[in-house]
């Protein structure tokens, strides 16, 4: 199995980003958007965890839609 390297974001969203019923998306929306929340949280309180809340949020944010996958990906925080 060979890796390929992908280069630039336009890359990145159309090789990962998977479309998916309305229902499915608002589900996914909804908990990435819990996930981000306790991320930021993670942020301000020692100790409670950030990264491991915001790859699953940036995952959930990939089955739900094209535009919120593409900021997590670019968002400079």
């Amino acid at each position: 199995m060979e890796l390929e390297r992908l280069d630039s974001v336009d890359a990145i969203v159309e090789r990962y980003c998977v479309s998916s019923s309305p229902v499915k998306s608002r589900v996914y929306v909804g908990f990435g958007c819990l996930f981000t929340v306790f991320s930021l949280i993670g942020i301000i309180i020692p100790g409670w965890p950030t990264v491991s809340w915001a790859v699953p949020a940036a995952f959930l944010f990939s089955l739900s839609s094209e535009r919120l996958f593409r900021w997590t990906l670019t968002n400079r925080f």
